[in-house]
C-alpha cells in the first residue's frame, strides 16, 4: 500500500488490515479456494455495514449487520469459520445472492443497489 492511501486510511478513522479480510485457515498458512469467499463475505459486510473489519464481532461479524434475514444468511454461509460450512464454490456463492437480491427487491418492490 502506497503512504498516500495508508495515510487517506488512517484519517477516516477506519484501521485498515489485511488480516481481518483472511480467513481463518489462511491466518494459519493453509489457503483454499474457499478462502476467498470468507473474504468475498468480509467484504461484502463492510460496504453494506460501513463499518471496518476490525469492528466487527470477531466469532460472528454478520450478527452486526441488521439488513435482510437472507442476506444475514449467506453473510454467515460466507463467513464461517470451518471451510466445510462455507458454500461449495463461486458458483453456489453467487447463485445465492443472486436469489437474495430478487428476493430482497420483490419485498421492497426496489430497483437494488448496482453494487450487489
Amino acid at each position: 500500500m502506497s503512504r498516500r492511501s495508508s495515510a487517506r486510511c488512517r484519517n477516516i478513522g477506519h484501521p485498515f488490515s489485511i488480516e481481518a479480510y483472511l480467513a481463518p485457515e489462511q491466518r494459519a498458512g493453509r489457503s483454499t479456494p474457499d478462502s476467498d469467499l470468507y473474504s468475498l463475505g468480509m467484504v461484502r459486510l463492510v460496504v453494506l455495514t460501513r463499518r471496518p473489519p476490525t469492528s466487527l464481532d470477531e466469532h460472528d461479524p454478520a450478527r452486526d449487520y441488521q439488513g435482510h434475514p437472507a442476506m444475514v444468511a449467506i453473510l454467515r454461509a460466507l463467513l464461517a469459520q470451518r471451510v466445510e460450512d462455507r458454500p461449495t464454490d463461486a458458483r453456489e456463492a453467487h447463485a445465492r445472492l443472486v436469489r437474495i437480491r430478487k428476493l430482497i427487491a420483490d419485498s421492497q418492490q426496489l430497483q437494488p443497489p448496482l453494487f450487489w
